[in-house]
């Protein structure tokens, strides 16, 4: 018998990264581990093609930590705001989690912000919802086209990784971008022609804090880079279309990425 506080927790993440020549060390500790310790390997995916993917499924308890899906989560924020005293109807719960996104930590504090907020009353509405909840992914979206412009990959490469983990599907998230880099390019021409900001912001559909950034880039950027980043990105569509590099949401990740790397290199 071990008492609880003889026992030492270790958590490590990203695993699945690590290199097949360590595969024979893990497999001799996974044989004989050692009763004071309880180690947690932590990974995005544990891919089971792979040797150390297949030693880790076999040798150890894996559990899948899923999101939530719609209904579900929906459920859980209800219940929530009823725990804590207040309510809300499906619309705007719904409207909460459009623009809070599905991370259930996230939504908590959310959820108890617009709790308190909500008093002396208890019924939390869409007009609270929106003085109250920023538009997280809205706020993502910017920056990852802004660190692009801008040359920043590692920088992209880190808000992708927050977009995607929010939730966002690569092909939708592949829509912002290709829209972004379209408004890119009427702006860019208008200012060829000697248009007025007016104009061109209107056109663009350019509004919000980062729109000088924005008219600075289309003025800045040359007219072969956008053409090419278009290009770029309609290869990109077509290859998680047709399940290029991998099906599934690994794979549409993979082209996603690979597609920030060489844009910020542009």
């Amino acid at each position: 018998f071990i008492r609880v506080t003889d026992v030492r927790v270790a958590a490590t993440s990203n695993r699945d990264s690590l290199k097949e020549e360590f595969a024979e060390s893990l497999a001799a500790y996974l044989e004989n581990p050692a009763e004071s310790s309880v180690v947690l390997f932590l990974v995005d995916e544990l891919n089971g093609n792979r040797k150390l993917g297949k030693l880790l499924k076999e040798k150890t308890v894996a559990v899948d930590f899923e999101r939530l899906k719609e209904g579900d989560l929906r459920d859980w924020i209800k219940g929530q705001f009823r725990d804590l005293g207040s309510e809300a109807d499906v619309s705007t719960i719904r409207h909460l989690i459009a623009l809070a996104g599905d991370d259930v930590r996230r939504l908590m504090n959310e959820v108890r912000k617009l709790s308190a907020a909500a008093l002396p009353g208890k019924t939390v509405t869409v007009d609270l919802i929106d003085s109250l909840v920023p538009n997280t992914r809205e706020i993502s979206n910017f920056g990852l086209t802004d660190n692009l412009l801008a040359g920043r990959k590692t920088q992209a490469l880190s808000v992708l990784k927050k977009i995607l983990d929010d939730g966002t599907e690569p092909l939708a998230l592949l829509g912002l971008i290709s829209s972004s880099y379209r408004r890119l390019m009427i702006a860019h021409e208008m200012f060829a022609r000697n248009e007025s900001r007016n104009n061109i912001v209107s056109a663009a559909k350019t509004f919000g804090p980062g729109q000088d950034a924005f008219l600075a880039s289309a003025r800045r950027i040359e007219t072969k880079k956008l053409t090419k980043a278009i290009e770029r990105i309609a290869r990109t569509d077509l290859a998680i279309k047709t399940s290029v590099g991998g099906s599934g949401n690994a794979g549409s990740r993979l082209q996603i990425e690979m597609l920030v790397c060489e844009l910020a290199m542009l």
